[in-house]
């Protein structure tokens, strides 16, 4: 069987910077060399991550100008989009080199304000309408198959609904109230943990085939 070092080199890079880093985190801040090595790759982590993010706005910068300038499908869309990154960006440029006017003592910065108030305004109107699109799929999943399933999550739907509107006050029912909390609390809680758990396992296990060399993608 030929060997390609060409295809090993980025296999062994991986694994003896996987290697160090893992060593230098286990022993916990201890001022070693391994310590030292492992703050100085995870700095030049940031600093890909930083970069790779400018290079992200770039490009997206460079897709929408292109499809403003060429008066492609979708330029309106675009014209807005660089328009509020341009104002964003003009506003914490002013806030960081003092071009603006002082803020009293205590209050946020306009910048944050403008990023909160346009942030919490979207997300409420996609919250709004996942309340529609789940009882819409409630709705589908029981009209072409009625199962327990269904029943079960059309069930756990309208009483956190239901919970949901005695809890803003527009009626009273505490035992719907305890039922949605413990709902919240105790299944839910659990299936969300269950999934990070499985996410960190997922981790792990893609982080070990980096490290013995079977992932491909450092391969080929």
């Amino acid at each position: 069987m030929r060997v390609r070092f060409g295809a090993l080199l980025p296999s062994a890079i991986a694994i003896g910077f996987g290697l160090l880093t893992l060593i230098g985190l286990l022993a916990g801040g201890d001022g070693s060399l391994f310590d030292l090595l492992t703050t100085l790759f995870l700095q030049i982590v940031v600093i890909t991550v930083a970069l790779a993010f400018l290079l992200g706005i770039l490009n997206l910068l460079l897709v929408h100008l292109g499809r403003l300038f060429g008066r492609k499908r979708g330029a309106l869309y675009s014209l807005v989009l660089l328009l509020s990154f341009v104002l964003a960006l003009t506003l914490a440029i002013l806030e960081r080199t003092g071009g603006l006017p002082a803020r009293p003592a205590g209050e946020r910065p306009l910048s944050m304000i403008l990023l909160e108030t346009v942030q919490v305004s979207i997300e409420s109107a996609l919250a709004g309408l996942l309340v529609f699109a789940l009882v819409y799929g409630a709705y589908r999943m029981l009209r072409r198959r009625v199962t327990w399933g269904g029943l079960l999550f059309l069930a756990a739907l309208l009483t956190v609904l239901l919970g949901e509107i005695a809890a803003r006050g527009v009626f009273e029912s505490p035992l719907l109230l305890s039922f949605r909390t413990w709902l919240s609390s105790v299944p839910v809680s659990a299936g969300a943990r269950g999934l990070l758990l499985g996410i960190a396992l997922a981790t792990v296990i893609a982080g070990v085939r980096v490290l013995i060399g079977q992932d491909r993608s450092y391969r080929e």
